[in-house]
């Protein structure tokens, strides 16, 4: 099947394949579509930005002078932050599985309240948590209401903006993300080089023998991915 995709398009299509979970992806799209729809925003506004980072896998959400929310890989693991009202953070403090990490307070503006960015794993129970989205959405809008514009409007993705506003949309481009058969101009192929010690484990003659069938890797995990060399 042919796809016809912007160059724009096939750019955030390269760079969300880089997540390697489509599920996490879905969840920091609604997330996102939730926050704008309770702060009454729209992708427009100069005060909101998308930015989805090249050659590491970070997307946030950027409003006014702050990160609101991002996923991003940290240590091979992905992970969500979220800025909350500081005063909140005992309340978030004690979740089943890992135990959420707290950047330090953020004293941003005289007229508000400390804030500071709650991480935690993508799929942690806390994203239930109804008092979460509320903090984030309450400290977001008093900062907002401070803000004329963000200076990441100029990195912003009108393609993955339209993505969290546009189900239809953003149900394509997930689709082409998981399509292993519609290439993008942003992606490359990589060629890596593998460290053997033939003192520990026969190399050549697993070859030959054509018993090796997958290599344990300790650097660079994160960046080979399928079609490298």
């Amino acid at each position: 099947m042919t796809h016809n995709r912007t160059k724009e398009e096939e750019i955030l299509i390269g760079r969300l394949r880089g997540f390697k979970n489509p599920k996490a992806l879905r969840k920091a799209a609604e997330l996102a579509s939730v926050l704008l729809e309770e702060l009454n925003l729209s992708i427009d506004d100069p005060r909101v930005a998308f930015t989805v980072r090249k050659g590491y896998p970070r997307i946030s959400l950027n409003m006014g002078w702050r990160l609101i929310g991002a996923l991003e890989r940290k240590k091979g693991d992905l992970i969500f932050r979220l800025h909350i009202h500081d005063s909140d953070t005992p309340k978030f403090d004690s979740v089943p599985g890992r135990k959420p990490e707290f950047d330090e307070v953020f004293d941003i503006h005289k007229s508000l309240p400390k804030s500071r960015l709650i991480t935690f794993d993508w799929d942690s129970p806390i994203l239930e948590n109804a008092e979460l989205m509320q903090s984030c959405v309450e400290s977001t809008r008093e900062m907002i209401a401070l803000s004329k514009s963000t200076t990441w409007r100029k990195h912003h993705s009108d393609e993955f903006g339209k993505m969290v506003t546009h189900p239809g949309y953003s149900n394509e481009i997930f689709d082409l993300v998981e399509d292993d058969t519609f290439m993008v101009k942003d992606e490359k192929v990589n060629y890596w080089v593998f460290q053997d010690n033939p003192k520990y484990y026969d190399l050549v003659g697993s070859l030959k023998a054509k018993a090796l069938e997958e290599w344990t890797v300790t650097a660079h995990k994160d960046k080979i991915k399928e079609g490298d060399k």
